[in-house]
């Protein structure tokens, strides 16, 4: 589970100038903002799923207990939301196109989101219809596999998206997330 209390400063103070501006994550923001805002909201998302795996973890519990698979799911569906509204928020970058492309991966990444949930909730029902033997195993492998298939699909195209950008605001971006561009 999320503590709401995490979200990144950067996303609450936009939220704030964009309410205050009358309409959210509308306004232009400078190239810096734009990249160390986004950049703190991928390292949150990238420690709340590690959180989150480290505090369910893949394991026979999972497959055993429908309830705590349910919330494992839930769980990454809530973080994936909250990464796709934390960089709506966020003004459009004021560069050439910045509109049009903070719009596209927006859409982009809510898009993979749908994606990932058809897949987590088709994991679900397959563990719903698994009997209860010595086949868990054999379950929690096939579990293991496909949420490792699904988060490297996500990865995937998160980083084409990701090399989308502007290279401006790939420059822009603070040190430590240089590497999301590699």
């Amino acid at each position: 589970m999320t503590n709401q209390s995490s979200f990144p400063l950067l996303a609450v103070v936009a939220a704030a100038i964009a309410v205050t501006a009358g309409c959210g994550g509308a306004e232009p923001v400078s190239p810096q903002l734009w990249a160390a805002s986004h950049c703190e909201a991928l390292t949150t998302y990238r420690e709340e799923i590690l959180a989150l795996s480290n505090d369910t973890g893949i394991d026979d519990r999972l497959v055993e207990d429908l309830n705590a698979a349910q919330d494992f799911f839930e769980g990454i569906l809530n973080i994936n939301d909250q990464l796709s509204e934390q960089i709506a928020w966020i003004g459009p970058p004021d560069v050439a196109g910045g509109v049009e492309w903070k719009e596209a991966y927006v859409n982009d990444l809510r898009e993979s989101h749908e994606t990932q949930k058809v897949v987590l909730t088709e994991m679900l029902d397959d563990l719903r219809d698994l009997p209860r033997s010595s086949e868990v195993s054999a379950a929690e492998a096939d579990l293991d596999d496909r949420l490792n298939e699904s988060g490297a699909a996500l990865g995937e195209e998160l980083q084409v998206t990701l090399n989308a950008m502007p290279s401006s605001l790939q420059a822009a971006h603070p040190n430590e997330c240089q590497s999301l561009f590699r």
